[in-house]
């Protein structure tokens, strides 16, 4: 099927599926991106330094697999490449379920790693075949307002979904409770499988003959691409942790209770929902290069005042929540901005593997900021309790000023990102 065979009906139709797709699927990835698995593991009785690790697992998992899932899903089509991914999700959070039987023994850690790894090989080869799936089904000149809308909307369904599971475990943190939302979740995510089915593969495969080092090669070449990968990984290595270790300090250093802490997870969202209804139509309008710089001042702006959450205590929840509804808004900018600008760059050959390169980097600085995080706090390399300015800390608050203070030296690789240089294409170029 030729792009200019798709019909404005079918378009429509297949973004409405791609935008369901999403609001059942992407709960799965919050969970781990916010607070709730977080939660869950440390409710399992695994240490903190465990947690950091596993966590970090989602984003190893998916660097190292996501070049071969891309070849793969050029050999046997998106749709199937897809289609076992969420297989292989459902599966993940199955087994997840499955590790609250066993809480406290080394069966529960081998289980809990066996979850994640399985579900981030899912999601690795469903998150491949996305932006190259829907790129020559979303017109260039909305594509801001479309990946905005559909962040809005997921967003707003993972807020009903944590709101209940915040209620849920306000009722009773109880490890049946935490096994139940992660049934609820492989659920959701059998619905998304059935719905990506409504969302039409249009480009062919591509011919086997073809070998994956020229492919590679050809694509480290494309004007851009590997400088903008570049500065994706230094984005994500040092603003990836933040929500972690946010709740980390919230549970383990405040003590507050898990169903306050997935609520200001929820304010997160809340942030999250405005952002995306506001960065796409910003973006149209204005382009990248001012939205990737208010993100840089803002990222390290939240992490500076919530180092100061308890300087006057009477206002120590108010910063929270404010901090927290910031953080979402400034994610939600950053993320609508990197999409675009990755739909500006990908060549038109070898799309899925082009996409595949530019999140591996991601990934790789997630896991890679999880991983320095946990041998931080494994070898004590930061004093557990420090002063600033009559305020007593910790060493989670250690990593949190480390990150502001490289966000802020960022700035200067800026630089990387095409379009500060100059303005990327509306739509995608020739390659």
């Amino acid at each position: 099927m030729k792009n200019h065979e798709l019909s404005s009906q079918v378009r429509q139709r297949a973004m409405r599926y791609a935008i369901l797709c999403q609001c059942f699927g992407v709960i799965a990835f919050l969970a781990f991106q916010y607070n709730l698995m977080q939660l869950y593991f440390l409710a399992l009785k695994l240490s903190q330094v465990r947690v950091f690790s596993l966590l970090g697992l989602v984003g190893l998992t998916t660097a190292v697999c996501i070049i071969p899932a891309a070849f793969l899903a050029d050999r046997i089509g998106k749709k199937i490449s897809g289609n076992i991914g969420s297989i292989f999700g459902i599966s993940g959070y199955l087994i997840l379920a499955l590790a609250g039987f066993f809480a406290g023994t080394v069966y529960c850690q081998i289980m809990v790693a066996a979850g994640i790894m399985i579900f981030s090989l899912g999601w690795t080869m469903f998150l491949v075949v996305w932006l190259p799936l829907l790129r020559p089904i979303v017109p260039s000149d909305v594509r801001g307002r479309f990946f905005g809308k559909l962040r809005v909307s997921w967003q707003l369904v993972g807020l009903g979904f944590f709101a209940v599971a915040a209620w849920m475990l306000g009722k009773t943190a109880s490890i049946t409770v935490f096994q139940l939302l992660m049934l609820s979740i492989a659920i959701a995510l059998f619905f998304r499988m059935v719905f990506f089915q409504g969302i039409p593969e249009v480009e062919k495969i591509r011919e086997k003959s073809v070998f994956p080092f020229k492919i590679l090669l050809d694509i480290i070449r494309y004007p851009g691409l590997i400088s903008f990968a570049a500065y994706l990984f230094l984005l994500f290595l040092f603003t990836t942790n933040s929500l972690q270790v946010f709740t980390m300090i919230e549970k383990e250093i405040m003590n507050l209770p898990e169903s306050t802490v997935v609520w200001l997870a929820n304010v997160t969202t809340i942030g999250n929902v405005i952002g995306f209804f506001l960065a796409g139509m910003i973006i149209d309008r204005l382009g990248t290069k001012p939205v990737f710089l208010f993100c840089h001042f803002g990222y390290a702006a939240v992490l500076f005042v919530f180092l100061f959450r308890g300087y006057i205590p009477a206002l120590t929840m108010p910063v929270l929540w404010s901090m927290h509804f910031i953080f979402g808004l400034i994610y939600a900018f950053s993320s609508i901005a990197v999409t675009t600008e990755t739909l500006a760059l990908l060549p038109t050959k070898n799309q899925t593997t082009a996409a595949a390169l530019i999140h591996s980097v991601q990934y790789i600085g997630r896991a890679l900021a999880a991983m320095l995080c946990a041998a931080a706090l494994d070898f004590n390399f930061l004093k557990e309790t420090w002063n600033l300015c009559g305020m007593k800390l910790s060493n989670y608050d250690s990593i949190l000023m480390a990150c502001a203070i490289m966000i802020l030296l960022l700035v200067i690789t800026l630089g990387l990102v095409p379009s500060i240089l100059h303005k990327a294409e509306s739509s995608p170029s020739p390659g």
